[in-house]
């Protein structure tokens, strides 16, 4: 039986509403209580990052592990012009570095880049909205990275692409390049 194109449209148009999933990856299914797929003591990690720095900076990130693919999706939305960000036009937000940091004990330990996704508002009146997006997915050792890049572990020299293996506590914080500012921060 063939689905309808308005049905699948619609579960597309669901699976992007999502703010921000992630996924920490283990190194075997055995490591964590749930190893069976969808049981329910799978672990769920959320955190509401809290704009510290009056940007007007929005983002969520919510952690879900599945035994045989992990995933990573986080949004990031911000005004433009934005002077606390140094994002002083459309170019200088299109080309900041926004970077995705956890850390446990606090000792940073992976780093994701967010791509720049485009903004929303009216050319004409100067303000807008800037998107940015990470989509990350690991599934069964495979990693793909849609938007964005991670690093999962930062004591090794190089990139170690995948998806950072939370822990319940750790801190979550996104900075800038433009001013080196910490802008947004949460915890697992």
């Amino acid at each position: 039986m063939r689905t309808n194109t308005p049905f699948r449209l619609f579960c597309a148009v669901h699976l992007i509403a999502v703010t921000a999933l992630a996924t920490p990856s283990f190194a075997s299914p055995d490591d964590h209580p749930g190893s069976g797929s969808g049981n329910p003591a799978d672990p769920t990690f959320k955190a509401q990052l809290t704009d510290t720095s009056q940007s007007g900076a929005l983002s969520t990130v919510k952690l879900e592990s599945k035994p045989r693919r992990s995933q990573l999706e986080a949004e990031l939305k911000l005004p433009v012009p934005n002077s606390v960000l140094h994002l002083v036009d459309r170019a200088t937000a299109q080309s900041a570095l926004l970077t995705l940091t956890f850390a446990r004990g606090g000792t940073d330990y992976a780093e994701c880049h967010f791509d720049f996704k485009g903004f929303k508002g009216k050319r004409k009146q100067g303000a807008a909205v800037a998107g940015y997006r990470i989509d990350i997915k690991d599934y069964r050792g495979h990693v793909h990275e849609r938007h964005g890049v991670c690093d999962t572990d930062l004591a090794t020299p190089g990139v170690q692409p995948g998806i950072p293996a939370v822990q319940t506590g750790d801190s979550v914080t996104v900075s800038s390049d433009t001013n080196n500012l910490v802008f947004l921060h949460g915890t697992l």
